[in-house]
């Protein structure tokens, strides 16, 4: 019996502690944390405790099992309050079961200072005089002294700044960002945002911590590996800047939630590592009438680009009216990243949506390059071409149209019925199929893919695979117009598999 919760009802210490019951159990210790009516010398009216869930309980499910690892105990319970709380109430209340009294005691200490200081959970005082304050109160294995943590303070520095001051700091308060991908751009990106008070930000991003993301990815930690990225970036992002509202969103940036999201916020950071998605959010931003700044990256160089219906300079199809071809541009995951360029770049953005929200966005119009072996730096002059599928004179495109031929893996029961309906085609490189073996799959490398050497029935139902579904849903346009109307992208990529798939691969 080793339960973590989060509550929103009335916490009874009473009931948790006789419904712990085992007969080899020789001591039984509990610990309520109550709400007192005092703190730092003020006088405290009520409290309020806001909870991030998935993060919580999965951290406090692994407290719990590190107690019984290290202590031996026989049970523990916790149960943190959310929400509303009055003087005596009870926050947060921990019961442990143990053979012996001094692991019981040790092991209710060890809980309780580690929820304190691990959980992603905020607590607001609010103080018989009117006022209210959010409080760290993080005090891990030593009594640290309350934090009383100020809004005024935490932009003091940067609202000494007369191109803000207060007022420029208001309106950042007021922006509403989306960031779609909170990989290596992302992280850098959505740690200034979060620190510059942006007020509400919201992430976009469908996958899940790797080891291989670390070195460039600096919102996660090791320990966060498996769990997903959007999740994780907003507890820390919460826990940074305890003044702003930060929303995880752990789905694909597609055409079927694009429309929705570019309607809500105001301004858009694309931070994708994919062409696809780039020409996506590219549309949006002419469709719907918001700006969006796009980073791209490759090897030891990248490009900063802002694309702003407003400034008549353009638009990303002005400079390249398609994608790229398949196969003639690698991603991270081909080609290799240092993880100065992602953080340098995703910086450069957060800078630039602060420019933007503030009206210093000099220079905005420009396509901006920078080489980081050579320290060297251009700017290109962008101009908006009449022949413009999108921005032009006549533009041809005035909707955001959704590929037809992907398929999801969640919306399929089991792997089985992957199998059934598609003979399954993996054209990752073979270093990717070392390291996560696919044998369900035939195997046509992206590097050496060919249609010409495509020996299938062209109405043969063929599921392209790779890393990210990037390589795969442009393979598939590929095979489409070669004749094979029954190819689809997998959607997401082999990491979007059902677990089974991955298990029997390995």
């Amino acid at each position: 019996m080793f339960n973590f919760g989060i509550s929103n009802r009335p916490i009874d210490p009473q009931a948790l502690t006789q419904a712990m019951q085992d007969k080899s159990a020789g001591a039984c210790v509990s610990f309520e944390g109550r709400v007192r009516d005092h703190n730092d010398g003020r006088a405290v009216k009520w409290l309020s405790y806001e909870v991030f869930h998935a993060l919580a309980v999965s951290e406090g499910k692994k407290i719990l099992s590190e107690a019984k690892n290290k202590f031996g105990i026989i049970a523990a319970e916790a149960i943190h309050g959310e929400g509303d709380l009055n003087i005596h109430d009870c926050a947060v209340w921990v019961g442990v079961l143990s053979a012996h009294r001094a692991e019981a005691f040790e092991a209710c200490r060890y809980i309780i200072n580690q929820i304190k200081y691990r959980l992603p959970i905020w607590k607001k005082e609010f103080y018989v005089d009117g006022s209210a304050e959010w409080v760290n109160c993080q005090h891990h294995d030593h009594h640290h002294s309350e934090i009383k943590l100020s809004e005024k303070d935490f932009y003091l520095r940067q609202t000494l700044l007369p191109e803000i001051s207060t007022t420029g700091q208001a309106k950042l308060k007021a922006a509403r960002v989306l960031v779609v991908g909170s990989g290596g751009l992302g992280s850098s990106a959505l740690h200034v945002l979060a620190a510059s008070g942006i007020g509400e930000i919201g992430i976009i991003e469908h996958d899940q911590l790797d080891i291989s993301n670390l070195h460039r990815q600096t919102l996660y930690s090791a320990a966060d590996i498996g769990k997903p990225k959007a999740e994780l970036a907003a507890a820390r992002l919460k826990a940074l800047n305890p003044f702003i509202t930060v929303t995880a969103m752990t789905e694909k940036a597609t055409a079927k939630n694009i429309p929705e999201l570019f309607v809500y916020y105001d301004l858009v950071l694309d931070c994708t590592d994919n062409f696809k998605t780039k020409y996506l959010l590219n549309d949006a931003a002419f469709l719907y009438g918001k700006p969006v700044i796009q980073a791209s990256l490759y090897r030891f160089e990248g490009q900063l680009l802002t694309i702003d219906p407003k400034n008549n300079a353009g638009c990303l199809r002005c400079l390249w009216p398609e994608p790229p071809q398949v196969g003639l541009v690698g991603d991270c995951a081909e080609i290799g990243v240092i993880g100065s360029v992602p953080a340098l770049f995703g910086t450069l953005q957060a800078n630039q949506a602060i420019k933007h929200i503030l009206g210093l966005g000099a220079n905005a119009r420009d396509l901006f390059t920078f080489d980081i072996l050579s320290l060297t730096s251009r700017r290109i002059v962008r101009h908006r071409r009449n022949d413009c599928a999108l921005c032009g004179n006549k533009p041809s495109i005035t909707k955001i149209i959704s590929d037809v031929f992907e398929v999801s893996a969640r919306a399929s029961e089991t792997r089985d019925a992957l199998l059934n309906n598609y003979h399954w085609i993996d054209v990752r490189e073979k270093h990717e199929r070392d390291t996560m073996p696919l044998p369900e799959a035939d195997h046509h490398p992206l590097s050496s893919f060919s249609t010409n050497q495509f020996a299938y029935a062209l109405d043969k139902p063929l599921l392209i695979i790779c890393a990210k579904g990037h390589r795969s849903a442009n393979v598939t346009k590929k095979l489409r117009a070669a004749g094979w109307k029954n190819a689809f992208s997998l959607s997401g990529g082999i990491g979007q598999l059902p677990p089974a798939a991955i298990a029997r691969a390995g």
